[in-house]
Parts: C-alpha cells; sequence; structure tokens
C-alpha cells in the first residue's frame, strides 16, 4: 500500500530533487564542470572517502554517496580543492542581481548546496 507523505516530511524526495536540481544547474552554469568527476581520487579532502564510498564500504562514510559520479554529503554537492570553490563562493556572494551579501549569510548560501571541509574558513579568507 502506498501512503502519501506530504513535501515537509518526505526528506527523502527533497534530498534526492534537491541533488539533481544542483547537478542540472552547475552542468548547465559552469563550463568545465564534469571535470569534478575526475577530481575527487586525487583530492586531500575526498580521496579517500570517494574511494572507498565507490567501492561500498559507506560505513566509515554513512553521510556521503556517489550520484553520476559526482560526490555528495546528504544532499550537498562535495567540491573538490580547485579554484571551483572561489568561483562558487564570488557566484553566491555577488552573482546575478542579488548584490553583496555579507560574510555569514554567504557561507549559509554556501553552505545549503556545497560541502568541503574547511567552507566556513574560505568563505571568511576569500571575502576578506
Amino acid at each position: 500500500m502506498v501512503k502519501h507523505c506530504p513535501g515537509v516530511e518526505n526528506k527523502v524526495a527533497d534530498a534526492l530533487s534537491r541533488r539533481i536540481h544542483v547537478l542540472n544547474t552547475l552542468t548547465v552554469n559552469v563550463m568545465g564542470f564534469d571535470r569534478l568527476k575526475d577530481e575527487y581520487t586525487s583530492c586531500l579532502d575526498f580521496g579517500i572517502i570517494y574511494d572507498e564510498v565507490k567501492d561500498g564500504n559507506r560505513q566509515d562514510h554513512v553521510n556521503f554517496l556517489i550520484d553520476d559520479g559526482y560526490l555528495f554529503c546528504g544532499s550537498r554537492l562535495c567540491i573538490p580543492l580547485m579554484s571551483l570553490r572561489d568561483f562558487l563562493v564570488w557566484e553566491l556572494h555577488a552573482g546575478g542581481l542579488a548584490g553583496h551579501f555579507s560574510i555569514q549569510k554567504t557561507t549559509a548560501m554556501v553552505e545549503d548546496r556545497f560541502y568541503w571541509p574547511s567552507l566556513k574558513h574560505d568563505v571568511a579568507r576569500i571575502l576578506s
């Protein structure tokens, strides 16, 4: 029997749709975005995690999963150690018509979509 689960309560569907949205948006808007897949294995931040999750060891990395070759921490896309991190911070800080946000607001927007271990420190460094 299928039981309806309202959107607010349906966390699994929400996480899946958020991953798909992030991938679709970045694939269209960021040239060379597919290169992320190649960077994971050599990345100091994600190399071991990516290889272990790819080989089926999620026991030590329960929050991580690989979807279409991209590494996610929950519903947030993991960004390897590369210049794309700076680009994404600047895009969310001052891109489009939104104007410049504070460091705290920019950090919150980056954290909502992406993950890397030094994210908070990097946002503060980039915007200072």
